[in-house]
């Protein structure tokens, strides 16, 4: 397996044995095959951010996560389900759509928080500006 390319059998075939040693409590076994699946996530992820252009988004902190929620999903991924397709699902498919949409969200959530620092600085400069001491009239003062 080269390093920028994926085989899905070997991919579906890592993730069963990975989901076999869990549900049966071999530890070390499962440890192998969780280390050896990060390193496929991490091609996968690697090759999602750069082809996708999420440029807002620190690339390493982006990796990582993309890393981490394959890991999260490939528990639940279940080769023998059929669609409504008729068709048994492939594990590069699942785990692509699922760092995709993690990231998607990602780049959302930094964008709003930017948004809204963006519009809180518009908000101080033209409070700034505007604080000039405004003198009031008597009528327009009320008392209790």
């Amino acid at each position: 397996m080269s390093n920028d390319y994926l085989d899905n059998s070997t991919l579906e075939d890592t993730i069963a044995r990975f989901q076999a040693a869990t549900k049966e409590g071999r530890t070390s076994e499962a440890k192998q095959l969780e280390d050896q699946l990060a390193r496929y996530f991490y091609v996968l992820a690697e090759n999602i951010i750069v082809g996708f252009k999420f440029k807002s988004l620190d690339f390493d902190d982006a990796l990582q996560e993309g890393v981490c929620v394959a890991l999260q999903k490939c528990k639940r991924f279940n080769p023998s389900f059929v669609g409504k397709s008729g068709k048994k699902p492939k594990a590069f498919n699942y785990m692509t759509t699922c760092i995709l949409n993690h990231l998607r969200q990602m780049f959302r959530n930094c964008n709003r928080v930017h948004d809204t620092h963006k519009r809180f600085y518009e908000h101080l400069v033209n409070q700034k500006t505007d604080s000039q001491p405004t003198r009031y009239s008597r009528s327009d003062v009320h008392r209790n």
